[in-house]
């Protein structure tokens, strides 16, 4: 997704997204669209293992990446490139995570440069996965889906801020 970082400006966020649950496994901002920056976000991504499938938007770069990151020789993966929104397989949960992320940057008229950029992203990611619920899973946030529990209580920034700090 192509966010505006400075007046004349704009970033890249990426966004690596488990089907089922809806947990943001990695993100990145970069200012370009290569290959080499598709290689560190699966490094990232490496965390939960190897995919067995990956639905992704036209970018070539993928499909070489995931082989540099990825391949053995027992490929056991599905890569789909999307076509529409209407096809069989799409990316549109990813893409609705990218909704959201444009209709607050919208109102905080962009992210002013690349190091907030990259902030936000991070914080986005936690309240993505910690504290937003989801219409789509009954009202409840992806890491309840994921199987982690915080035990958070009213106070969700503040919780999350201090589960961050203990794993440090």
């Amino acid at each position: 997704m192509k966010i505006k970082t400075k007046i004349d400006d704009w970033s890249w966020l990426w966004n690596v997204m488990d089907n089922q649950t809806r947990f943001l496994v990695a993100n990145l901002v970069t200012k370009k669209r290569e290959i080499e920056d598709v290689i560190n976000l699966f490094k990232e991504a490496q965390q939960l293992g190897k995919p067995e499938l990956m639905i992704t938007e036209g970018l070539l770069s993928y499909h070489k990446a995931y082989n540099k990151e990825f391949y053995t020789n027992d490929q056991s993966y599905v890569h789909v490139r999307a076509e529409r929104l209407t096809a069989r397989s799409n990316n549109n949960k990813v893409e609705r995570s990218h909704n959201t992320v444009k209709e607050r940057v919208k109102v905080m008229r962009g992210l002013h440069n690349d190091k907030f950029a990259t902030v936000f992203n991070e914080g986005f990611k936690a309240y993505y996965i910690f504290i937003r619920p989801h219409q789509a899973l009954n009202e409840k946030k992806s890491a309840e889906i994921a199987g982690i529990d915080l035990k958070m209580g009213r106070n969700k920034w503040m919780e999350v801020m201090q589960n961050c700090v203990k794993a440090t």
